[in-house]
Formats: C-alpha cells, sequence, structure tokens
C-alpha cells in the first residue's frame, strides 16, 4: 500500500518523466532521419578549401594503394602498422595535390596528355621503374612492352571465357596498378612544374656566389676556448615575464600547430595469461608434437588445425619467409626430428619446427600454360591434356597450340613473393611444386581438383636454398576466465575510486601504474601507441572536455583496458605565451640568451689563450673547416653553424670573438688554412645559393596547407 500511495504521490511527475522518455526514443529515431537526409555534411574524413573528401572515396583511395603497393611487392597483405602509414601517406597525397591543384588552376598550369605521354615514351621516370614493363637486357622502362600488354588486355576483355582464371586476375591487377601509375605520375608532373615556377621566383646573385666560394675554396683549422652555458647555474639568471613575451614574438611559429591536440592522464593495464592458461597451452602443444612425430603425411592438417601463426602447405620456401626466430634454428635443427615446444619471449610464442627438408630451387620460373578445362568434365580434360603434351612431344610448339585454342601465348613469372609467407591451398601447392621442380624446356600436365593444365617451363631463375618446414607457432594467450577476472578487478576500482584524482592516489596499491601523454594528435591513429583505441579517440576528440573522465575502454589487440583523463586541450593555430609547454621552451631559450650575455661581456677582447684561463673554459680543435662542414664540438656537445662561418671567412693567425653558439660561446683562432682544388663556376654558384634559397623557404607548403584551411576528420573514422 505505501508503493501504491508513493506513486499516487509523484503520478504527475511520472507521466511528465515517462512522457520525455517516450519523446527522446522517438526524437532520437527522427534525428537519425534527419542526419540520413541531411547530415551527409558528416560523412567527410577531411577538407581542403571547399572541397571534401567523402569516407568512400578516402576508403577507395586506400584500396587502390593498398592494392598497388601488394602488387609491387608480390604480398597479399600489409602489417597494421603498414595500413596505418598508408593511410596517412593517401590522405598527405590528396591534401597536397589539392593544395597545388589549386594554386595550378589559378596559374594556368596544367599537364597534357601529349606531355604524360612523352614521359611514358622517354622511360626515365623513377617511378615507371617500379613496374614490370622494365626490359631485363636494357635494365630500362620499356614502353613497347607496355603497349603490348594493353593490347593483350583489351583482347581478354574482349574473349574473357577463353583465359584461364590465373591469368585473367594478374592481366586485371596489372591493368589497375598501371592506372594508378599513370594517375600518380600526372600529379607529380604537375607538382614538379609549381615547384619549377615557384624556384625559378628565387635568385641568386654574383656577390653570394662568391661568398658561397670563399666558404669551400679553402679548408681551415683552428683552436678553439669553449665556455658552455652549463658553467652558468641557471638560479643566477633572472628571466621576467616581458623577456618571455619578446621571444614569443620572435618564435611564434615555433608553436603553431596544424592538428588538435589533447594532453592526457591514463591508466593502460594489459591483460597476460595466468599460469593456468600457459599450462593448458603447453598440454596442446605437447598434442601437436607428438602428432608430428608420427610421419609427414598429416602435417599439413596438423599444422592447419593447430590455427599455426605460420601457414603450412608443403612447399619448400625461402628462409626469409619464417619469421626472425625461426630462422635462426632452422639451420640448427635435424632433419626429420621435432623441436619443441620451446618459448620464445620476443614474440610472447610456443614453437614446434619439424624440418621436413631442405633442396635448392628456382626463385622464379617463367612459364606458359594451356588451360584444358572442358565442359564434359574432368576426363576431357585430362583427355585434351594428353593430345597437348602428345603434340608437344612430337614437335609442336605449345604456343602454337595455344594460339589455336585462342589462349593466352604470352609466358608468366612466377616468383618465391608470390607464394611464400601466405596460406597456399592444395591445388596451388601442386602447381607450384610442378613447376618449380621442372626442367627448363619441360612441358608438364598438372592434374588440379577440378581442371588439368599443360604447362611449359621456359626459363628458370636462380637457385637457392629452400626449407620443407612445418612450423606451429602460438602465442601464449590468456583465457576467457582469466580476461573476466582482470576486468571485474580494473572495473572495480575505478567504481570505488569515483575521480582521477583518487584513482591517481590508489593506483599503485592496486597494481596500476598512471601515465602522462602530452600532446596526442588527432592525425594520430591510436592513444599512446595502443592498437585499437579508435572509440578512445572520437571520444577524446569529440564532445570531451578538460577535466572528463572517460569510460572503460578494451582495446589494445583484445588485450588491454584503458581509461583517460583530459587534463589539456589544444586548437590548430598558434599556441598562447600563456600555455606551460610554450613557456617552457621560451625559458630555456631565454636562459640560453642571459647565459650568453654574461659569457661574452666575460671574453670581450680576450684571446684564446687568455679565454682557456677561465675555469670553465675547454680548448677544442676543428680541423678541415669548410661551410658546409657541421662543426660539431666535443666540450659543449653540439654543432655551431656560427662558429664555422666564423672560420671559414675569418683571418689566419688572427683572434676572433666571443661567438654565440647553440650549446656555448667561443674565442676562436685561425691557425691553418690550405685551398681546395675547387674551381669557381659563377652561373653554378648562383644556381647553388638558390637552391639553398629554395630549401629554406620550404614553408611555403605549411603556408598552403593553412591557407586551403585543410581539416582533418580521420580520427571519427580510424
Amino acid at each position: 500500500m505505501a508503493a501504491i500511495q508513493t506513486i499516487r504521490k509523484w503520478g504527475v511527475a511520472l507521466l511528465v518523466v515517462i512522457g520525455l522518455g517516450l519523446f527522446a526514443f522517438i526524437a532520437e529515431d527522427f534525428f537519425r532521419v534527419f542526419d540520413t537526409l541531411f547530415g551527409a555534411d558528416k560523412r567527410h574524413v577531411g577538407q581542403v578549401y571547399s572541397e571534401k573528401l567523402a569516407i568512400n572515396d578516402y576508403q577507395s583511395m586506400i584500396d587502390e594503394y593498398t592494392e598497388a603497393i601488394k602488387f609491387t611487392r608480390g604480398t597479399s597483405s600489409l602489417s597494421d602498422q603498414e595500413q596505418d602509414q598508408l593511410k596517412d601517406q593517401v590522405w598527405q597525397t590528396f591534401v597536397n595535390n589539392k593544395l597545388i591543384e589549386h594554386e595550378c588552376d589559378k596559374l594556368g598550369l596544367t599537364v597534357t596528355d601529349a606531355e604524360l605521354n612523352n614521359v611514358i615514351q622517354a622511360g626515365t621516370n623513377p617511378l615507371l621503374m617500379q613496374t614490370p614493363f622494365v626490359n631485363k637486357q636494357t635494365g630500362r622502362f620499356d614502353a613497347t612492352m607496355l603497349k603490348q600488354f594493353l593490347e593483350q588486355y583489351n583482347q581478354m576483355q574482349a574473349k574473357p571465357d577463353q583465359v584461364p582464371q590465373q591469368y585473367m586476375e594478374y592481366y586485371q591487377n596489372l591493368y589497375k596498378f598501371w592506372g594508378f601509375v599513370e594517375k600518380t605520375l600526372r600529379s607529380t608532373l604537375l607538382n614538379d612544374k609549381y615547384q619549377a615556377l615557384v624556384g625559378r621566383g628565387i635568385l641568386s646573385n654574383p656577390v653570394s656566389a662568391r661568398l658561397a666560394y670563399k666558404g669551400i675554396a679553402s679548408q681551415s683549422n683552428a683552436v678553439i676556448a669553449s665556455v658552455p652555458y652549463t658553467s652558468i647555474p641557471d638560479n643566477q639568471v633572472k628571466v621576467s615575464d616581458e623577456d618571455i613575451s619578446k621571444l614569443y614574438a620572435r618564435y611564434k611559429e615555433m608553436f603553431r600547430q596544424f592538428n588538435e591536440s589533447r594532453d592526457i592522464k591514463y591508466i593502460s593495464f594489459q591483460v597476460k595469461a595466468s599460469p593456468a592458461d600457459k599450462a593448458a597451452l603447453q598440454k596442446e602443444m605437447n598434442e601437436y608434437a607428438t602428432e608430428m612425430g608420427k610421419g609427414n603425411d598429416n602435417l599439413v592438417s596438423t599444422v592447419t588445425q593447430s590455427s599455426s601463426l605460420i601457414p603450412y602447405s608443403g612447399l619448400a620456401v625461402s628462409k626469409t619467409a619464417f619469421p626472425n626466430d625461426i630462422q635462426s634454428k632452422l639451420d640448427s635443427v635435424s632433419t626429420g626430428v621435432v623441436t619443441g615446444p620451446y618459448y620464445n619471449a620476443s614474440d610472447n610464442t610456443l614453437n614446434i619446427i619439424k624440418l621436413v627438408s631442405t633442396t635448392e630451387a628456382p626463385d622464379s620460373v617463367e612459364y606458359r600454360a594451356i588451360n584444358c578445362a572442358n565442359a564434359a568434365g574432368i576426363d576431357a580434360a585430362k583427355a585434351t591434356a594428353d593430345s597437348i603434351v602428345k603434340a608437344v612431344n612430337g614437335g609442336a610448339k605449345l604456343e602454337d597450340i595455344a594460339k589455336k585454342l585462342g589462349q593466352n601465348t604470352q609466358t608468366t613469372w612466377l616468383t618465391a613473393n608470390q607464394y611464400e609467407g601466405g596460406q597456399v591451398d592444395a591445388d596451388n601447392a601442386t602447381f607450384i611444386k610442378t613447376l618449380v621442380s621442372a626442367a627448363s624446356g619441360s612441358v608438364q600436365k598438372i592434374e588440379l581438383a577440378q581442371n588439368v593444365v599443360v604447362v611449359e617451363v621456359v626459363s628458370r631463375g636462380a637457385l637457392k636454398k629452400k626449407y620443407d618446414a612445418a612450423v606451429i607457432k602460438r602465442t601464449v594467450d590468456f583465457s576467457k576466465d582469466t580476461y573476466t577476472r582482470e576486468y571485474n578487478k580494473f572495473s572495480h576500482f575505478i567504481a570505488t575510486n569515483k575521480t582521477f584524482a583518487r584513482m591517481e592516489a590508489n593506483a599503485a596499491k592496486s597494481g596500476y601504474v598512471v601515465q602522462e601523454r602530452k600532446d596526442q594528435f588527432s592525425n594520430e591513429h591510436n592513444i599512446a601507441g595502443i592498437p585499437s583505441t579508435k572509440d578512445a579517440l572520437r571520444w577524446l576528440f569529440g564532445d570531451a572536455k578538460v577535466g572528463d573522465l572517460s569510460k572503460l575502454y578494451e582495446c589494445g589487440n583484445n588485450d588491454d583496458l584503458l581509461i583517460m583523463y583530459v587534463t589539456g586541450k589544444h586548437k590548430i593555430g598558434y599556441r598562447p605565451e600563456s600555455d606551460p609547454e610554450v613557456k617552457k621552451v621560451l625559458t630555456q631559450i631565454a636562459l640560453r640568451d642571459k647565459k650568453a650575455e654574461k659569457l661574452m661581456a666575460q671574453l670581450k677582447g680576450k684571446t684564446v689563450e687568455q679565454a682557456l684561463a677561465m675555469p670553465a673554459a675547454t680548448q677544442d680543435t676543428l680541423n678541415g673547416v669548410i661551410a658546409s662542414n657541421p662543426g660539431y664540438i666535443a666540450s659543449t656537445g653540439a654543432a655551431e653553424p656560427a662558429l664555422v662561418g666564423g672560420i671559414c671567412y675569418g683571418a689566419q693567425g688572427k683572434n676572433y670573438g666571443p661567438v654565440k653558439g647553440n650549446n656555448g660561446v667561443y674565442v676562436f683562432r685561425i691557425t691553418g688554412r690550405k685551398a681546395t682544388n675547387e674551381k669557381f663556376n659563377l652561373h653554378q654558384y648562383e644556381q647553388s645559393v638558390a637552391e639553398s634559397y629554395y630549401r629554406n623557404v620550404g614553408q611555403y607548403a605549411n603556408d598552403l596547407y593553412v591557407k586551403g584551411k585543410v581539416k582533418d576528420r580521420r580520427y571519427l573514422y580510424f
């Protein structure tokens, strides 16, 4: 009854709450529809000027780059780290191209089809050397090979049913790769044109040219009295707010950032296998080792069943196809003997190795093939293959037979990179084994599960040592129970410490460590180097404010628990003078400048010998100094270009200084000088000086970036 009375008492309030709840539920769907209809603007990863890059277009670019890299390497996949690097490269390429295109549109700069064709015909662009169209005899890109390929591709597209599947896939991949190369070439040429135009606007003069020549026309030796800034304690120098303000105005560009960043404190706990987990895996691996010791017939199925990190198909492969720890053991294990299970600390794995055999095999094979597939079935395909082999043995050429059958007559290269280190099914393993073991000039019939192929081995590459080794490599992982136990423990710690201040105070007692990360940038792929922290990144650069505490994130390789606390927030643009990190940098510069003033006053008018009489002074020598010499001073631990300049252009035997450097103040005397064999060429040195000026004004790329109002929102989709 008391409960009913309470409900009656709060009846109106409950109706309001329920009504608001229903409205929120309905509104959620309404706004989701609204977002679908009108929120397309949010579905982009970034923007340059007014052009937005849609998430789908960005992913298509990533896929295109990925396939291009996989094709050039002959690999089937990229690591997570390589994928992250590729995503950054795709984004940076998009931004650079759009910034340059914007400037070129205003200037009327374009790359015509004729210009692109001239570059392809010349064949000297480095990008072209990364394609398969390189003549092995000349070592140069061959435009004729490209033309032949494009003609063959068009013929194959016209009659796809008459082309073996493996040929069609290779030609399609190569065609896509060439499209990528052509597009990249066009962008590169436009970029080169713009840079050349900017470079032509930077000029030198005869005076600068002669000074540049003088700097390398002779080599100088010098004796130096070096007094480091560390000789003056920091507390003997006073830095005022006015000093900081003046330095901020001078060095403001140092503090411009192009992406947002956050300062955080966080606790990251990595779950590890318990003793019981390790014992269970050890038992399982012992059973696999016993099974592998029974013979070689079931090795493929045993390794597959074990969920090994290293696939096995019975193929002999190069040592480099195995991880480094396995490579180091292959030449020391006995053939036919099972080694392991043993623990490898470098990758936290248990390992079993069985070396079946070693052999000498070619690293590449050139071949041509005829697909004998027949709609009547496998027996008909075998009959076709037998008749082809018989005809070849009777003097016919496989190339002519292929032409009569309307199949491809060109040869194909099978390289070790195409199959080593990846999963190879039974048919492909049979095909590869036959090719690498067959003699050059021989014709082989290869029977597959549902097809028959006749191949002619045209040539074989260099022989290399290969290893037929079955390896079971398993990570020592934690069990579900172990993870649940650690998750509950961490959750309890968070629940009993409501604020991050309390977490920080009690972390050590619970076995956790509080860490700090300054300037976690929005364009990074993870939080503090922890994998799979996309959701945490979205929160951190989304609604999170200074003083906010995140929820508990499950991340890493499904083994990390993370909670964060936001301590700072920095927007795109100039960090303010009041920023603690800015003040720290400027204070160090101010301390250096103040100490330099004191030391220069003490050293004014002194010779090297008089300067060396100071308690903090050290003698250094530099020999063979020219203008391009870094001028590393051992006693102060720094390169000192201002000192090098004085040595190159000073008079021999004269004392110079004091010179303010990066890590100290110097007095020096030139003790020797000899001429080099360098000859003066006015045009050459003017050009060299202009190029050095161009390198120094390379910051124009940053100016274009700011001007383009680049927005990087990829953290929403990482």
